[in-house]
This record gives structure tokens, C-alpha cells and sequence, in this order.
């Protein structure tokens, strides 16, 4: 009915919709955690461009292959498939590949982040040193603190 397809509908979409900024908060975890404090932005840099064009290739890539494919189809066991489940398919297959492949490359976090985060105790940065001239926190105006 169809009330039961929007119910369905609306639940996959939040489903999807948790999955996606789950997936991207974890990367950017890994974006701004992974690299050291100097070579952080540049490796933000890298990741986001590298990430942005693998979307517009797979998009790319995606469609060409459902072209190619075009109106083909066969019954596998029963099942009727078509051009856009071999797609689903190889979609699946190069994802749990990378995650294979790359999945054990990811550094684990020192023992007892997780817990120092989630109460609290994370180091902070010292205080900067005050102002010669003002005595306020900051350092001098021109920033170089002498």
C-alpha cells in the first residue's frame, strides 16, 4: 500500500541518511587525528580532493557501465538479473575491497584516548604567554611573542 512504501521510504532515508554522516564524521576523524599538527591541512587537502574525485569518476564510471550493459539480462537461480545488480555487484566487490586493503592500515589511537575524550581529560594546549607590552594572554601584536 502506500502507506507502507512511504513508512519504508521515510526509514530507509533516515537509515541512509545516519550511515552517510556516521561514515563522514569517522573521516574526518581520521583527516584531522591521523596526520601530524603541521602536515594536517595538507593532508585534509589531499583527502578531500582525492575523495571528491573518486564521486565524480565513480558517477562516471557507474553510468558508462549501465550504457554499455544497456538492456542486459538473465535469471541466475531463479532470480531475474539485470544490468544494475551486476553494477550493485562490482560496487560491493571494490568497497569491501578497499576496506580489506586499507581497513588494517589505519593507525589505532593511543591507549585511553577514547576515555580521555569522552570525560574530559584530554591534554589542552598551555596558555599562550602573555603580552609584553599588555600583559594579556596572546603574546605580543605581532604575534611572534618577543
Amino acid at each position: 500500500s502506500p502507506a507502507t512504501a512511504l513508512v519504508l521510504l521515510a526509514g530507509a532515508s533516515l537509515l541512509g541518511g545516519a550511515a552517510s554522516r556516521a561514515a563522514l564524521n569517522a573521516a574526518n576523524k581520521l583527516i584531522t587525528r591521523t596526520p601530524s599538527p603541521e602536515r594536517r591541512a595538507t593532508y585534509a587537502a589531499v583527502s578531500t580532493s582525492v575523495g571528491s574525485l573518486a564521486a565524480g569518476a565513480g558517477a562516471f564510471i557507474g553510468g558508462s557501465i549501465l550504457r554499455a550493459l544497456g538492456d542486459w539480462h538473465t535469471t541466475w537461480h531463479g532470480m531475474d538479473l539485470e544490468a544494475f545488480h551486476v553494477l550493485f555487484a562490482l560496487s560491493f566487490c571494490l568497497r569491501l575491497g578497499v576496506t580489506l586493503v586499507l581497513g588494517p592500515r589505519i593507525p589505532a589511537p593511543p591507549a585511553g584516548a577514547s576515555r580521555r575524550a569522552l570525560h574530559g581529560d584530554a591534554p589542552h594546549a598551555p596558555d599562550p604567554a602573555p603580552n609584553k607590552e599588555t600583559g594579556e594572554p596572546g603574546g605580543s601584536p605581532a604575534g611572534d611573542n618577543g
